[in-house]
């Protein structure tokens, strides 16, 4: 409180707050900096005139289980309070002081929308004040649970906290933020979890290997952290809806022109042969795949995990060529996170939505084919985000989005594309540059080149196109104020362009 009241506490936090965020808006680019007057409200909740905060007229008043007259919450809670749904459709609450002194909880209580009161009925007797333990730095806060019983329709109520700090006659609430149960374990398995004959053990302890045949994939197969999977060439393996593979190091498919690797679901009289997909974490080598086809995937779902892409490469290098991606039923059909890529004559078609998501990576794309991308809910055939990447001589055909979306301060450099039947044929947004050579759009729905801002936060983009055709669409570059988009020499005009209007108009008849 003194150190508030003459400046010094402000000072410091104030250069602290300063340095940090510099280096965390890097990632978390919405942060913003500590309000301090929060501060300044706590001080004066805690140290301020009792008599005048006693006399405050509030527009709402709540009253305790003792019948006294309680004061709004006003700025960061000095209580935790959590209300949890554990796997089994309970609920408790979780409490906890948030200062280094004793919090006195003075009541519970259900608030509905109207302002109607319930008592709070836990599954034992409460006995008010219940106190919370101090939390003085730098200890963990300890947690008070209370198991509780809640109204038919939670949608209408929200749980209100009563309470007081050590012996203040002051009483203020606030209340209970839904939650979630924490994790006992980490979702993933750290032991060998795989149940099928097609797995063995391979020269080294951590590896494992897959040889030539057809087999069946009943149920996840999750190998330990650090061991690397072998698939020979000729085989074939065939999944059921809820199996996945996930790899925590190299994945080579040796496959070739004449013994290639088919990664498949199981076809059932009920079913539409889909599975779940691949995973690859944190591999310490590349990861090598060769003549592969992966058919079908639908994205992860294990218990307290999902993903979304089909393939997923996380904080893992990989070289493909000649592989296929055909028939994702999820967000991405290849999603690759925080790694390098090299693509040589792979495809990627019949897709539900995106094609390959790359973000926070680099890469070469050579040759290859994107096609019949979005064929649900609209999806861009290749989307970067925080991403550097080269393409050269590759295909787009028949896509619903975006050929090529480029976002969230990427760069990419394009030589002798072809785009045909597209929603868009490049954009570049989001503090990106966009180089296209020698290259052709033809049939763009909504725009051949696109350039804007879609996040403020990241600014202006450019796009450069040289030698590039613009055939039979409907517009051939469209560019926001701010940014900048050149078409063959020619510098084309900006206009005041309202994004979100143009994602929910424009955009979305542009899609099929």
């Amino acid at each position: 409180s003194e150190r508030l009241k003459d400046g010094s506490l402000e000072q410091r936090l104030g250069k602290l707050d300063r340095y940090h965020l510099n280096l965390l808006q890097k990632e978390f680019v919405f942060l913003e900096s500590f309000d301090l007057d929060e501060l300044y409200k706590r001080e004066e909740r805690v140290f301020g005139d009792i008599d005048k905060i006693a006399t405050t007229n509030y527009e709402t008043e709540f009253t305790t289980a003792a019948g006294e007259k309680v004061d709004p919450q006003d700025g960061p809670p000095s209580v935790h309070a959590l209300l949890v749904e554990d796997n089994y459709g309970q609920f408790h609450i979780e409490l906890a002081s948030a200062v280094p002194n004793v919090v006195n909880i003075q009541s519970l209580q259900w608030v509905d929308t109207h302002g109607n009161q319930l008592p709070v009925v836990a599954e034992g007797p409460l006995s008010y004040p219940i106190p919370l333990p101090a939390t003085r730095q730098p200890k963990i806060p300890a947690m008070s649970r209370i198991p509780i019983l809640t109204p038919n329709d939670l949608t209408q109520y929200r749980l209100e906290i009563a309470f007081s700090i050590m012996d203040d006659v002051r009483v203020v609430r606030h209340h209970a933020i839904p939650y979630m149960q924490g994790l006992e374990q980490h979702p993933i398995p750290a032991k060998l979890n795989a149940s099928h004959a097609s797995l063995e053990m391979g020269d080294h302890d951590d590896s494992y290997i897959i040889r030539s045949g057809v087999w069946d994939i009943l149920s996840p197969t999750i190998l330990p952290a650090g061991a690397n999977l072998l698939i020979l060439g000729g085989t074939t393996l065939r999944f059921a809806p809820d199996a996945f593979l996930l790899v925590q190091g190299a994945l080579d498919l040796n496959g070739t022109a004449n013994a290639p690797i088919v990664l498949e679901g199981m076809s059932f009289e009920d079913g539409d042969g889909s599975w779940q997909g691949i995973v690859i974490l944190n591999a310490d080598s590349t990861s090598r795949w060769s003549n592969v086809t992966v058919r079908n995937t639908s994205g992860i779902e294990y218990p307290q995990w999902r993903l979304t892409g089909g393939v997923t490469f996380y904080y893992s290098d990989v070289d493909m060529d000649h592989c296929s991606f055909t028939g994702h039923r999820g967000e991405d059909a290849l999603n690759i996170i925080h790694s390098h890529f090299n693509m040589s004559d792979t495809q990627i078609t019949n897709t539900a939505s995106d094609g390959f998501d790359s973000d926070f990576s680099t890469g070469v794309i050579v040759g290859g084919l994107f096609q019949d991308i979005g064929q649900e809910d609209g999806g861009d055939a290749f989307d970067m985000s925080g991403s550097e990447v080269i393409i050269e001589d590759t295909r787009f055909l028949r896509i619903n989005d975006k050929a090529l979306s480029v976002g969230e301060r990427s760069k990419l450099t394009v030589h002798r594309i072809t785009a045909d039947d597209v929603g868009i044929g490049a954009a570049s947004k989001d503090r990106s540059v966009l180089e296209i050579n020698d290259s052709t759009i033809e049939r763009a729905r909504v725009a051949g080149l696109l350039a804007y801002v879609k996040k403020s936060e990241y600014g202006p983009a450019q796009l450069v196109a040289v030698r590039t055709d613009i055939i039979d669409g409907n517009i051939p570059a469209k560019v926001q104020t701010g940014s900048s988009l050149q078409l063959n020499g020619e510098q084309i005009e900006t206009e005041d362009m309202d994004v979100d209007v143009l994602y929910d108009t424009v955009m979305k008849r542009g899609v099929r």
